[in-house]
């Protein structure tokens, strides 16, 4: 049974706004964080912070390569959120470790060094040091391992404690332990620490949302990266802001609308500002149903791959949402700065953000052909379900490109503009190795109820009523989903719950259920899986393959969990 989603049955509650739109402008993150350094603990003759950060990575410990300058802590929060230390462990609360342990406490017999010691230590040959609250560590060994890439050298030379104040997964026990027991070469002289004081009068998260939902399941505090339960995630086939999933890559900006404007660059040098109003008055308001996921979404079942690292601020069911979005087509923007039909000549489109450092914001990239696209419903939004967008999802207003990975949406938007040769993206640099950011997500489905593993059936259940999630993306629609108890010898085709979109511009999720027969005789540990297939009869690959990008994004093997049902000798009256 298909059921389409159309008229009433897509209502959206009326709730109450608490967008505040009378905040001081954006902050630069990365000045603030590095100010505490800059203005006690940086020695006069270590030289410009600049230089530092454009020495060369190296490629081992006896050669030296080359690395492209450091894009500044907008990509450092990607890199501390997207990845960690865990590069030895597989499970973070592996048996044994002591919870609460951090590195930098006085250790006898050691020697004591001074910062101007420590920022002497900047290259290759002479070693990499960094400080970390009374301890200090030369990191050289570790920097080509670092699942950060050139992020690390933020650090080099001086102390790591303003960034880790930030990055908080750096202080799960393991990460310390790695630092403390590999690294540790002598105390911090008392004077040259840090205290927590300092730390927190430069803290860029000051102005965080204050009105995020208890619902919500916080994965990451700083940056803020949470998913919506399982328990609620499939209650509405739109979801509400309060519970849609939030991925921020690092502080969110505090914008003081009157003063915010939208800059277009276009054909020819054609330059022009929009006002918030400019954009909501001026222009044809376009509205599309969509669904947005995160590429990392299931990313955080990389850790069930044997010898692979638990990456810290992944998603694992939830980084998946649908709602309701308005605003202005990018056409019609480009149009009235002079971008015809044809692109003019331009062949890429930048979009940038207000978060990150000033000079080096989030950004992202996209074709001419896919802004200008009729049928692509490419918009800049400034509602969100009805409401002005909220805080963590872009306000005042942000990039919708329906179909593509939740990453190319840019949040925050300042600014858009043409180029002929593709422009650098914020994205293209993950983890430690370089790459091409995700478009269109590949095929998914995923089974939300049963909750989670081993849910203990009765002994005489002969069915499993079995619920979920599917979605493909590049405006693919879900035509099938099957379900299996049996290890794929049997399947049984679920119903879909769909929205009416046409063929190729399917941009939302399809909810699905099924009743699965269990076989007589069949009792303990019983595995259901569930795959999907889409319109352009794309398949879910049956175990992790190598079309994994790093990390663990993309994931959409085959799904699973495990229910047991106990034999009937078993029940205990």
């Amino acid at each position: 049974m298909l059921r389409s989603l159309v008229g009433s049955e897509m209502c959206i509650r009326d709730r109450v706004s608490t967008q505040s739109t009378g905040a001081p402008p954006s902050t630069n993150m990365r000045s603030r964080m590095l100010g505490v350094l800059r203005n006690r603990f940086m020695p006069k003759n270590h030289g410009p912070r600049s230089a530092l950060l454009a020495r060369p990575r190296p490629s081992s410990r006896s050669t030296s390569g080359t690395f492209s300058p450091l894009v500044g802590m907008a990509a450092a929060v990607t890199a501390a959120a997207t990845a960690n230390l865990s590069l030895f462990r597989v499970d973070m609360a592996e048996e044994g470790e002591d919870e609460g342990f951090l590195a930098g406490e006085h250790v006898d017999g050691l020697p004591t060094y001074r910062m101007e010691d420590i920022a002497k230590h900047t290259t290759l040959e002479g070693g990499y040091w960094v400080a970390f609250r009374g301890g200090v560590y030369d990191v050289t060994d570790f920097v080509e391992m670092h699942p950060g890439g050139n992020k690390i050298f933020l650090g080099i030379g001086s102390h790591v404690d303003p960034f880790w104040n930030v990055f908080q997964q750096h202080f799960q026990p393991h990460v310390q332990h790695i630092l403390e027991d590999n690294y540790r070469i002598g105390n911090l002289h008392p004077d040259d620490q840090i205290s927590q004081e300092e730390l927190d009068a430069n803290d860029p998260f000051a102005n965080e949302p204050t009105d995020r939902s208890p619902l919500l399941k916080q994965i990451t505090k700083r940056p803020y990266t949470a998913e919506c339960p399982n328990e609620i995630l499939l209650d509405d086939f739109i979801t509400p802001n309060e519970v849609h999933y939030v991925r921020c890559h690092s502080a969110v900006p505090l914008v003081d609308v009157d003063n915010w404007k939208l800059s277009l660059s276009g054909a020819k040098g054609s330059k022009l500002e929009l006002s918030y109003e400019d954009l909501k008055s001026k222009f044809p308001r376009h509205e599309i149903m969509m669904t947005l996921q995160c590429a990392g979404n299931r990313a955080a079942g990389y850790r069930y791959i044997k010898g692979q690292p638990h990456i810290v601020g992944t998603f694992f069911d939830g980084g998946i949402s649908n709602s309701m979005w308005a605003g202005v087509r990018l056409r019609d923007l480009l149009a009235a700065v002079g971008v015809d039909d044809n692109g003019s000549g331009y062949n890429w489109i930048k979009c940038t953000a207000l978060d990150g450092e000033e000079s080096d914001p989030y950004c992202a990239c996209m074709t001419m052909q896919k802004a200008l696209d009729r049928f692509g419903d490419v918009i800049v939004a400034y509602e969100m379900n009805g409401e002005p967008v909220p805080r963590d999802h872009g306000f005042p207003c942000r990039v919708l490109i329906p179909g593509w990975a939740g990453l190319n949406n840019v949040k925050w938007l300042t600014a858009i503009s043409v180029h002929k040769e593709k422009p650098d993206e914020f994205m293209a640099d993950i983890g430690s190795k370089k790459s091409e950011p995700v478009r269109a997500l590949p095929v998914q489905s995923l089974i939300i109820s049963p909750h989670g593993h081993d849910t203990q059936l009765e002994s005489d259940d002969d069915e499993v009523y079995v619920e979920g999630y599917a979605y493909s993306g590049g405006g693919n629609k879900i035509i099938k989903v099957d379900v299996t108890i049996d290890n794929g010898e049997t399947w049984v085709r679920a119903d879909l719950e769909q929205s009416n979109q046409q063929e190729g511009r399917h941009w939302t999720w399809t909810h699905w259920n099924a009743s699965v027969p269990i076989k007589d005789g069949r009792y303990g540990d019983l595995k259901l899986q569930c795959k999907a297939v889409d319109s352009n009869f794309q398949t879910q690959p049956r175990e992790y393959c190598e079309t994994w990008m790093e990390q663990g994004v993309c994931n959409n093997r085959w799904h699973y969990i495990t229910v047991n049902r106990p034999p009937p000798e078993e029940v205990v009256a």
